[in-house]
């Protein structure tokens, strides 16, 4: 017999995690090595205090010189606002270089009907903003921590199965395995 019920946190706008995170998001493949920085720094903190599971870098290798309003802007826009949006990120520090045309006005703009959906404390900046890669390291651990402080009191309850979204990766086994 399948469960019914799953123990989980009910989002604002009705959806479930299952999980609680804060993601530092690069905007830009020029901001990785500062969003893989800050989340590092947290690496050895208590997070249980928090009742969060982590502080996850999501980085990629595009965001530069990319044709505004083309195929691969777009994808971008909606698979950065897919993680901001997700229901288990509770918080988001998004970084970006400053040049590159991904914006929170872009990423908004990419949700469409979606753009009610539960959404995450958020802090944002640009490295060219506050004078290069070390003060944007610092500035990146004190607005994960300024989220930290400012996040509710999270308590599982027993929610219905029907709210669980459930994902599949393919393994990549074999040139046949997505067929």
């Amino acid at each position: 017999r399948l469960p019914s019920s799953f123990q989980g946190y009910l989002r604002k706008d009705g959806r479930a995690g299952t999980r609680n995170y804060v993601v530092v998001i690069s905007t830009v493949n020029c901001s990785a090595v500062v969003v893989k920085e800050v989340a590092r720094h947290f690496r050895e903190t208590d997070l249980l205090k928090f009742k969060i599971d982590g502080i996850v870098p999501i980085t990629h290798n595009s965001g530069c010189a990319q044709k505004t309003g083309g195929f691969s802007d777009k994808l971008l826009n909606r698979t950065i606002a897919g993680w901001l949006y997700h229901p288990n990120v509770v918080g988001a520090v998004m970084i970006g270089l400053g040049c590159e045309d991904v914006s929170m006005e872009s990423i908004r703009s990419s949700l469409g009907s979606r753009s009610k959906l539960n959404k995450p404390l958020l802090k944002s900046f640009n490295i060219q903003d506050v004078g290069g890669t070390k003060k944007a390291i610092d500035l990146g651990i004190k607005k994960v921590k300024k989220i930290l402080s400012a996040l509710p009191d999270f308590d599982r309850i027993e929610l219905p199965v029907s709210l669980l979204t459930v994902a599949l990766n393919c393994g990549g086994s074999d040139a046949f395995s997505a067929i």
